[in-house]
C-alpha cells in the first residue's frame, strides 16, 4: 500500500492503540492536524489526553500504531523538525533562580532577536517582571513565562496540555490572546488537551472528543455520522398543560424546569418553525407570555448528548 506523503503534516496518528499493564487507555486512535489547524481534544480527567501527548512528545511508546511529526517519528526528530515545535504544559521546568529578564535574553540568543519576541513579552505581560526571579513568580506568572518560551522560535506546531490550567481570569485570557493572535499571524498548527469547554471553543478549530481512551469524533462531524440533526436549545414560558398536552411537544425534549413555567427544550432545527407556531398560538388561545428564546446548542451539550448515546 502506497505511503502518505506526511512531511508537510504537523502531526498524523494512525491506529494507535496503548496499554499500561492489562489496561488499554488507547483505543485504536486515528487523528491528523492540518496545517494553521488548533484542534481541541476536549475530555474530563482520565480519559487519556496526557498519555497521548507523551506519546506524541516521544516521552512513552505506543503498544500499537504510529505517530509523525512533519513525517518523523518522535523519538528521531531532525533538528529542523524539532526546532519547529513548541510544547506548553501545566508545569513547566523553568530555572528558578533566573529572572525572566534573563530567560528572555537566552531565547533570543537561541531563536534570534526579533520583533516577534517583542511582541509576545508585551501581550503576556512580561514587561513588569523582568526583574523577577521565576521562583517568585505566581503559577499564572509562570504559564505566562512558558508560553513565552514555547512560543518564541515562531513554531509551526504547539503541542498542549490543559495551558491554562488553575490561572486566574487575566492570565489565562492573556495566554489565549497571544495563541489566537500568533495563529492570525503565522501558519500555527496545534493540538490542546483541555477539560475546559471555554477554552477549546476559543482556542480551536476543530474539536475531537475523548473519553476512556476513545476518539468519540469531532464537533462538526458528530451530527453526520450519527444521523443527528442540528440541534437548537429552546427557552420558553408556558403552562404545564402545554406540556403536557400540546402535539408539538413530541418534537423537542425537556431538559430543565424552573419554577413550574419556565423551560428548555432542544429542538431540531428543521423543527422549530412548527414548534413556534404551535406556541404562539397556545399563547394566543391561553393568555401567557411565552418570551420564547433560542440559541445554538452549546459544546457541552453535544459532547454529554454523544457520550450517553455510546454507553
Amino acid at each position: 500500500m502506497a505511503q502518505k506523503n506526511l512531511a508537510g503534516t504537523p502531526l498524523d496518528i494512525q491506529a494507535l492503540t496503548h496499554r499500561l499493564g492489562n489496561r488499554t487507555v488507547l483505543h485504536d486512535l486515528s487523528l491528523e492536524v492540518g496545517l494553521g489547524e488548533l484542534v481541541g481534544l476536549l475530555g474530563p480527567n482520565g480519559a487519556g489526553k496526557t498519555t497521548l501527548l507523551e506519546i506524541i512528545e516521544g516521552i512513552q511508546t505506543p503498544s500499537l500504531g504510529e505517530v509523525r511529526l512533519f513525517g518523523h517519528h518522535p523519538r528521531r526528530l531532525p533538528p529542523a523538525a524539532r526546532a519547529r515545535i513548541g510544547f506548553i504544559f501545566q508545569r513547566n521546568a523553568i530555572p528558578e533562580h533566573a529572572t525572566v529578564a534573563q530567560l528572555i535574553e537566552l531565547y533570543r540568543r537561541v531563536h534570534g532577536d526579533s520583533s516577534t519576541l517583542q511582541q509576545t513579552q508585551q501581550r503576556l505581560g512580561l514587561s513588569h517582571l523582568l526583574t523577577r526571579n521565576a521562583g517568585e513568580l505566581s503559577i499564572g506568572q509562570r504559564q505566562r513565562v512558558s508560553v513565552f518560551a514555547a512560543l518564541a522560535g515562531s513554531p509551526s506546531l504547539v503541542l498542549m496540555d490543559e495551558p491554562t490550567n488553575a490561572l486566574d481570569l487575566r492570565s489565562k485570557r492573556a495566554v489565549w490572546d497571544t495563541i489566537i493572535e500568533r495563529k492570525r499571524e503565522h501558519t500555527l498548527s496545534g493540538l490542546i488537551a483541555t477539560h475546559d469547554m471555554e477554552e477549546a471553543e476559543a482556542l480551536c478549530d476543530r474539536v475531537v472528543f475523548i473519553e476512556e481512551g476513545h476518539l468519540r469524533g469531532t464537533l462538526s462531524l458528530l451530527a453526520p455520522a450519527e444521523a443527528m440533526p442540528t440541534m437548537l436549545n429552546v427557552d420558553f414560558h408556558a403552562p404545564a398543560s402545554f406540556i403536557h398536552s400540546s402535539a408539538a411537544m413530541q418534537s423537542v425534549t425537556v431538559i430543565a424546569a424552573d419554577r413550574g413555567d419556565r423551560w428548555r427544550a432542544r429542538c431540531p432545527k428543521e423543527q422549530i418553525p412548527g414548534f413556534n407556531a404551535a406556541l404562539l398560538e397556545a399563547e394566543r388561545e391561553h393568555g401567557f407570555n411565552a418570551r420564547l428564546g433560542i440559541n445554538p446548542v452549546e459544546t457541552e451539550s453535544t459532547y454529554l448528548n454523544y457520550v450517553s448515546k455510546a454507553d
